[in-house]
């Protein structure tokens, strides 16, 4: 499963076709699960027939309602989300506030995206279920072991990247006696909590930003920023004073806020070959109040807002003077940048315990926010907001683990999507196993054999422990660290 929760039918075969020695020998397939694209219902909104570009707004000017029809899109007035970041600044409390509420209004069970028409099913008997309460991760383990039984096998591999690995890891704890091999990579939490994976995330991208940085410092010769750290609170404060614009069509300044300046920076540095380093210092550089060219700097937030703020193909900040996008319609737009997050929330909506009042996420917001830098608070209110107020009742999986079992778990320890620290958490549940870390940036291992991986070498030979295990089930030394030995670029 190689993770989203997207991941579909298609994805064994692409992984297995870049690592023929490790999957010598076996029988490779992948599941598209409940409710992803490709299956009869499917969670995401359509595009074609959803979403629509208006001729023209109302005097008060354009709302999200404007853009689509969809049942579960968002409420006017809500600023888009994903799944660690909002379109807001994530220290302002009135906009962290009123995120919340939105948010809250839209999970009712009440609401038109529960009650909608296309989630209600008839059963056999007569009764009718909703769709949203059955594609939770305890029922793709289901599923899974259905397929295995059809298919006759005694045993069964599971190989996860990132949510990939909650996958293997639930179904390797509810279905023990039927594993062969499981490979781990990029772990999220083997505990079931909304709030564990909201102060995960942000810990992820804090150390995230702090190891783009202080590589910078140690290559000033390489690196686009004269004073990195500077120049990024630098950059960071214009953004929440709104001095980051681009012109629009009508001739207005439209800002760049911190929320989305942050989970553009994330976007790029979760590339594990290490390519996002550079484009994130020479963005960063030409935002920076150090650049004297302020058609560069103009430029460069009209690239990032292209990225997100779009429908349809058409971005919506530059023709309508609103920024709304796929974290609002829920509806693949022909984005670059951005995602619809909505898969992510029905499944981890139902997957994780925890069900919050707008008051009651407010709190842990402001219990946690000086804990964490700007990267690190916008990833908790992304989080938060998401999958916090899921109006389907949780059906959490049982905490994972297992004390037999021989799983490869693997780590990177800067990886910026699943923090490190769940990783460790995972060798914990599986105590027969081994925890594999490689020195890395980025999600997940980098497979071998990438052009565009930074440190080949070092990867090539991290890689081997993994084939060993597939192939004979040798386990690498418990706590084996892979150790990177050239330095990620950060180019200028």
């Amino acid at each position: 499963h190689c993770g989203g929760p997207s991941s579909g039918a298609d994805c064994g075969q692409r992984v297995a076709s870049r690592a023929p020695d490790h999957y010598k020998g076996y029988d490779v397939w992948s599941i598209t699960q409940r409710g992803m694209q490709g299956n009869n219902i499917t969670l995401l909104c359509d595009s074609k027939k959803d979403s629509t570009l208006p001729e023209k707004c109302g005097p008060d000017g354009c709302k999200v309602s404007d853009f689509t029809t969809c049942d579960c899109a968002l409420p006017d007035g809500t600023p888009q989300i994903g799944e660690i970041w909002a379109d807001v600044d994530p220290r302002k409390e009135g906009d962290v506030k009123n995120l919340f509420a939105k948010m809250s209004e839209w999970g009712l069970k009440t609401g038109k995206c529960y009650t909608a028409k296309k989630w209600q099913l008839q059963g056999r008997s007569g009764k009718i279920y909703n769709f949203l309460e059955w594609v939770g991760t305890q029922y793709l383990a289901y599923d899974i072991d259905v397929f295995r039984k059809a298919i006759g096998a005694e045993k069964m591999s599971v190989y996860g990247y990132s949510y990939g690995t909650y996958v293997g890891a639930v179904y390797a704890t509810v279905f023990s006696d039927k594993i062969f091999r499981v490979v781990l990579d990029g772990n999220m939490s083997p505990w079931p909590q909304k709030e564990q994976q909201a102060l995960g995330d942000a810990e992820a991208n804090d150390k995230a930003i702090a190891k783009l940085l202080l590589d910078c410092k140690e290559a000033p010769h390489k690196c686009s920023l004269s004073n990195p750290e500077e120049e990024y609170q630098q950059v960071v404060a214009m953004a929440r004073r709104g001095a980051l614009t681009a012109r629009t069509k009508s001739g207005n300044d439209f800002p760049l806020t911190v929320g989305m300046l942050m989970v553009f920076l994330q976007t790029e540095y979760t590339s594990n070959t290490g390519r996002g380093f550079p484009v994130c210092t020479q963005v960063l550089a030409k935002l920076s109040p150090r650049n004297s060219n302020d058609t560069a700097r103009s430029e460069a937030v009209a690239m990032i807002l292209d990225g997100y703020c779009i429908v349809r193909g058409t971005p919506t900040w530059y023709n309508y003077d609103i920024c709304v996008g796929p974290g609002q319609t829920m509806a693949q737009e022909g984005q670059r940048l951005g995602d619809t997050y909505f898969e992510q929330c029905a499944i981890w909506g139902v997957d994780q315990a925890g069900l919050y009042l707008a008051s009651d996420t407010l709190g842990r917001w402001t219990a946690n926010k000086g804990k964490f830098g700007d990267a690190g608070v916008a990833a908790l209110i992304g989080d938060m907001a998401g999958y916090s107020f899921w109006p389907a009742t949780a059906t959490p999986t049982s905490p994972m683990g297992n004390p037999n079992l021989p799983v490869l778990i693997i780590g990177n320890l800067f990886d910026t999507a699943t923090a490190y620290t769940w990783s460790q958490q995972m060798r914990q549940a599986f105590t027969a196993g081994s925890l594999l870390t490689w020195q890395g940036v980025g999600h997940t291992l980098p497979s071998d054999g990438n052009p565009y991986n930074y440190d080949p070498e070092a990867i090539k030979k991290c890689q081997v422990h993994v084939r060993d295990y597939m192939q004979n089930g040798t386990l690498p030394l418990d706590g084996f660290t892979c150790h990177s030995t050239e330095p990620v670029p950060v180019g200028l």
